[in-house]
């Protein structure tokens, strides 16, 4: 059965559906190797990667 990617994402923990939208149209999720489109539907079969930025309080030179 498929469902929609960021319904899965959410569940996973990744945020809320809305925010994981927004990282769909920012081309920040991937699934098979190709970027994520708004719509897109996965089974437990796809490979997602989801690039979650995180700010890093020091700069290391």
């Amino acid at each position: 059965m498929d469902e929609k990617l960021q319904k899965v994402l959410a569940r996973a923990g990744y945020g809320s559906r809305r925010e994981l939208e927004e990282w769909i149209a920012a081309g920040r999720v991937k699934v098979n190797g190709a970027v994520a489109t708004l719509g897109d539907r996965v089974t437990d079969k796809d490979k997602v990667v989801a690039l979650k930025y995180v700010q890093c309080p020091h700069i290391i030179e």
